[in-house]
């Protein structure tokens, strides 16, 4: 079979017929659809989870910039090896 034909093969298909007001039928079904509340251990567990992780980062912040060895954005620029200029192009 060559490629021509398996091309007219897609000639043949027929438009699906559509029921009439299924737009309507769908669009009320998704309109019934109510949002449920999220359970409260749930919510519990995301505020307490939340709580901790800012709680981390705050202590890894303060206690890198407690150091006197730590400068601050200088010492990680450096120690990631990043561009400190904007140039696009190196002249």
């Amino acid at each position: 079979m060559s490629a021509d034909d398996q091309l007219n093969e897609f000639k043949k298909i027929r438009e699906a017929e559509v029921p009439p007001f299924l737009y309507t039928r769908i669009r009320a079904r998704i309109d019934a659809l109510t949002d449920a509340p999220a359970p409260v251990q749930w919510v519990w567990a995301f505020a307490a989870a939340a709580s901790l992780l800012v709680l981390l980062n705050a202590t890894v912040l303060l206690s890198a910039t407690n150091t006197p060895e730590s400068r601050g954005a200088a010492d990680v620029v450096r120690a990631m090896q990043l561009a400190t200029n904007n140039d696009l192009y190196h002249d």
